[in-house]
């Protein structure tokens, strides 16, 4: 690997880490086709999702405040998580790139929908499929912040809490991920990228940080919307 393409992916890793801070997701749209340039799906899957991770465990510890995660309405999302994880990870490789991307993208679509018409509070059993298509996708693809957004957006979530509901969430799914493909393919190297990821994403979660602090909850709120909607027409690219 050239010092050139290390540093386009460091810069590519400090951008994805700051939208990830100021929304609370959204590093893996942007790190994972470029990790897939220079790694295997399996380790690109792993290394994005530790670095998202890592950016999320800054903001819930490192931002000297009290996170404010509403433990009881994600506790469906979180329990249907693993099954989901480990259903992604045994088929990965046997989905057809089309099918799969039209699925995400349908998904968020919906999320997106939900969450701008302001439908009534979300039922626990529709968030505990969000959590198992959520794992389903996070193990898959790596790619799977941007359905929790708009999951736990229609959900009621809104403001700091929901930015922080999405960071606790995001840890969870992306743990069962992780977990499940290394236990049925315990290679490394994915894990090793992502802790050479820790620099930008402490840098990104520094700037990201400052940019969540000059959203209002309803910028906030847009801004959530506005990348669960650009991450359906991403997911749906590969399908078109």
């Amino acid at each position: 690997m050239t010092l050139s393409v290390v540093l386009a992916i460091g810069a590519v890793a400090l951008l994805a880490s700051a939208l990830h801070a100021t929304v609370g997701f959204g590093s893996g749209p942007l790190l994972v086709p470029a990790l897939l340039l220079v790694a295997a799906p399996a380790t690109a899957t792993v290394a994005a999702v530790l670095m998202g991770m890592g950016v999320n465990a800054l903001q819930l510890t490192a931002e000297r405040r009290a996170p404010r995660v509403p433990l009881r309405r994600l506790a469906p999302v979180w329990i249907a998580a693993p099954p989901g994880a480990l259903a992604g990870a045994l088929v990965a490789g046997a989905i057809g790139r089309e099918a799969l991307a039209a699925a995400i993208a349908v998904a968020l679509a919906g999320c997106g929908v939900f969450a701008l018409v302001r439908l009534p509070s979300l039922p626990a059993a529709v968030l505990a499929l969000g959590g198992a298509f959520a794992g389903f996708c996070a193990a898959l693809t790596g790619i799977f912040g941007p359905l929790l957004g708009g999951l736990l957006l229609a959900a009621g979530c809104r403001g700091a809490a929901l930015r922080d509901a999405i960071g606790a969430s995001f840890l969870v799914v992306g743990a069962c991920a992780v977990a499940a493909t290394l236990a049925l393919a315990p290679r490394w190297e994915g894990v090793a990228l992502g802790a050479a990821l820790l620099a930008p994403a402490i840098a990104g979660h520094t700037l990201g940080g400052r940019l969540f602090a000059q959203l209002s909850p309803r910028a906030h709120r847009r801004a959530v919307v506005a990348a669960v909607l650009v991450g359906a027409g991403a997911a749906l690219a590969p399908a078109l």
